[in-house]
This record gives C-alpha cells, sequence and structure tokens, in this order.
C-alpha cells in the first residue's frame, strides 16, 4: 500500500520498472489489433456485433477483472495471471475500437499519444512537487466526464463531442502525472500490479480521446 514517504533511492527506479510493463502490454496489444484495423472484411465483422456481443462482455469483464487485480495485488503467481487476462480482454476490446477508425487516424493518434505519454513521464520524473492533492479534484471531474458523455448520447452535438474529447485527453493527462508521481513517492515495491493497472487505464483512456480528436480533425 502506499507509504506517504517521498524519500529514498528504493523508489528511484520504480516507477521506470512499471511504465516498462505498460509500454510491454501495450506493444503486445498492438499485432491483435492490426487485423481489426486493415482487413475489411473483420472490419464489417466486428462492427456488426461491436455494440452487445463484445463491448458489453468485455466492460464486465474488465471492471471484474480491476476488482481482483486490487484484491489479489500481492498474492504472487494469481496477480500476474490477473494481468495477463487484463490485458488480454483490453486487447480485444482496443480493437473493436479501432475498426471504427481509419487507420491512418488510429497510426496518428497512437504516435501522438506516445509522444504526449513520454512528454509528461519525463517532466513528472524532474518536478519535484506533490501531484497527490489533486486527487480529490480528478475524482469530480472525472464525474462531470462521465454525466457528459451520458448527455452526449442523447444529444448527439459533434461540437459538444468534440469538447467532452479535449476535456477528457486533458484530465487523463493530469491524473497519468499523479499517477506516476503516487508511483515515485507513495507506492512500495508491493504495489507493482496497481502501479501498472492504474498507468495502462491512464494511457488507454488517453488514447481513445486523442484518437476521436484526430478522426474529427481529419473530417
Amino acid at each position: 500500500m502506499p507509504s506517504g514517504n517521498r524519500t529514498g533511492a528504493v523508489y528511484e527506479d520504480y516507477p521506470i520498472d512499471a511504465f516498462h510493463v505498460v509500454s510491454r502490454e501495450r506493444n503486445e496489444n498492438l499485432p491483435n489489433a492490426k487485423p481489426f484495423v486493415y482487413q475489411k472484411l473483420t472490419k464489417r465483422s466486428v462492427n456488426m456485433f461491436f455494440n452487445g456481443w463484445v463491448v458489453f462482455p468485455n466492460l464486465m469483464g474488465s471492471i471484474a477483472l480491476i476488482i481482483a487485480l486490487h484484491v489479489y495485488a500481492r498474492e504472487v503467481p494469481l496477480n500476474y495471471v490477473l494481468l495477463a487476462a487484463f490485458t488480454a480482454v483490453q486487447a480485444l476490446t482496443m480493437g473493436c475500437v479501432v475498426t471504427l477508425f481509419e487507420a491512418k487516424v488510429v497510426l496518428e493518434a497512437a504516435v501522438i499519444t506516445g509522444i504526449v505519454v513520454a512528454s509528461l513521464f519525463a517532466y513528472t520524473l524532474q518536478n519535484k512537487h506533490d501531484f497527490s492533492v489533486g486527487y480529490g479534484c480528478m475524482g469530480s471531474l472525472l464525474m462531470v466526464l462521465l454525466w457528459a458523455g451520458i448527455f452526449q448520447i442523447f444529444f448527439m452535438s459533434p461540437a459538444m463531442n468534440f469538447v467532452i474529447n479535449v476535456f477528457g485527453a486533458g484530465l487523463f493527462c493530469v491524473l497519468l502525472v499523479i499517477d506516476l508521481d503516487q508511483i515515485m513517492y507513495k507506492f512500495s515495491p508491493e504495489d507493482y500490479i496497481c502501479a501498472c493497472v492504474a498507468l495502462y487505464l491512464d494511457v488507454l483512456n488517453l488514447f481513445i480521446r486523442i484518437l476521436q480528436i484526430v478522426a474529427e480533425a481529419n473530417k
């Protein structure tokens, strides 16, 4: 669990190790997503069943796995099995998501996300401020984002959708910085799995927001 100690050499390499795990999982997901992007037949078939047969079960599975990962975060090797299952579910979900966009848009969004994440990672490593004080505010802003997304389902406004995505991208950038700060100064090495899941979700959500922004810009 978080230790509250912001000093000590034991944590210097810890965020980098956690970041490497997230990067490896992202690289493992990319080959799974390629067939969905480049094969038109697969693309049409997946889109046909996208709403009900894939996304909803994956959403429920993701929530269950996230809960299990936090409960069994220190139970080796169960925590690694759960992390692998979570990665597989997210890979399938992302494979379905990218079918809604052109390959060029997906590539642009991936490159932009990589640059943004690397920049935020470098900034957080060099900065000595305690970003954890922003957690309460982030919770409130996430609720605003959630309700805005629900309203957007009914109103379907392109302008509102763009604003929501820009707001969401900025929000997850801040959350990524806060989580990196938590990993460096608050988490213990035993919280490796929870740290990986937190970073993984931040990057995935940021990518999805940037993907939609790029898609709007390319119209």
